[in-house]
């Protein structure tokens, strides 16, 4: 089990890929995932959530959890979700890809393990 805690913020690009026009604030959420269960979520507003994880494959460095979608939002139809941690240097991204063919990267931040004490 890997135990992340993130800040995260909107990519500019997919925002304006997307038409949203609200500015949202940074923000610091958990992530974890499960290599025994091959899943993994992370919390927040347009996220794959603890209670429907996502489905964990790993290439080189790269953690990628991400799991079919069939939602419309932002005006348009969305058939998949994903977020990449990448071990070496933290670095967190979550996309989203829509029906029309489009991989619009929605999210970027920085992660750590958290670690816990013994106690």
């Amino acid at each position: 089990m890997l135990d992340l805690i993130c800040e995260l913020s909107m990519d500019l690009d997919g925002q304006l890929a997307l038409g949203i026009t609200a500015n949202e604030p940074a923000r610091v959420t958990m992530a974890q995932v499960d290599f025994d269960k091959s899943s993994g979520w992370y919390q927040g507003k347009i996220a794959i959530s603890e209670s429907r994880s996502g489905n964990l494959s790993v290439v080189g460095s790269k953690l990628i959890v991400s799991r079919p979608a069939m939602f419309q939002r932002f005006g348009v139809m969305i058939n998949r979700e994903e977020f990449t941690v990448d071990r070496k240097t933290g670095a967190f991204e979550q996309s989203i890809s829509t029906q029309d063919g489009r991989t619009v990267r929605l999210i970027k931040g920085t992660c750590a393990q958290v670690i816990k004490p013994p106690f």
